[in-house]
């Protein structure tokens, strides 16, 4: 990673002009400022969802949920599910799976601002080529068909998940977007949960993080009764 030129490049993204004019070409919600997630030199997987959630938040402390979502994807990256007794399980040790998070993980997205989740290529064509250049990630975890069509080009979403693809030379797994809504229906036929275990036998951390997160796991199993 060239952890100073992300760096710089983030401070553009927040500098956004678009940001404070009614001309948004980006195709960003009006109101919404672009959102960065935070940046450290020992991350290796990347990240790509289509833009912010409506509620984040990046006032909260670093180590607190910055949106509804992000308890839910932690909770799908660690434990594999998100059904609603795991994500309350995990908020009794979100700080801890937040700094082994912030460790590997880098998040960023197609668009950088919240758009209703429908943005158009603006933000990506500008930033997002330069981001993994920069980040050079062992692994690009790719949430939704924007980012599926950015790294890959035109193709149907289904025919993606639950295999490895290549972004220049880079491992891509593709998954679903795990919203509340409709998308919720559809998991069983974009194989979802299969998907996961993939994204989740890619990922490695060192023995001394293999070991806390070991111990917080089985405190999330005992409180939701999966052991």
């Amino acid at each position: 990673m060239n952890y100073e030129r992300l760096t710089l490049l983030n401070k553009e993204i927040l500098a956004c002009p678009f940001s404070k004019e009614s001309n948004l070409p980006c195709g960003r919600s009006e109101g919404f400022l672009p959102v960065i997630n935070e940046l450290y030199p020992t991350q290796r997987y990347l990240i790509i969802s289509s833009d912010p959630s409506r509620d984040t938040d990046k006032t909260r402390d670093t180590l607190q949920p910055h949106s509804h979502f992000e308890p839910r994807f932690l909770a799908l990256l660690f434990v594999g599910s998100d059904s609603p007794e795991v994500c309350q399980a995990i908020r009794e040790d979100y700080s801890e799976l937040k700094k082994i998070f912030l460790k590997y993980f880098y998040w960023t997205h197609y668009c950088k601002c919240y758009s209703g989740g429908n943005p158009n290529r603006y933000c990506s064509t500008l930033y997002l080529e330069k981001e993994i250049k920069l980040f050079h990630p062992e692994l690009i975890i790719a949430v939704g068909g924007k980012a599926a069509e950015f790294l890959l080009g035109s193709g149907k979403l289904i025919n993606r998940v639950n295999k490895v693809a290549y972004y220049q030379n880079i491992p891509v797994i593709c998954t679903l977007h795990p919203s509340q809504n409709w998308n919720r229906r559809r998991r069983d036929e974009f194989s979802f949960y299969q998907t996961w275990e993939l994204i989740r036998g890619k990922i490695n951390f060192n023995e001394e993080d293999s070991l806390k997160f070991e111990r917080i796991l089985r405190r999330v199993k005992k409180r939701t009764g999966r052991i």
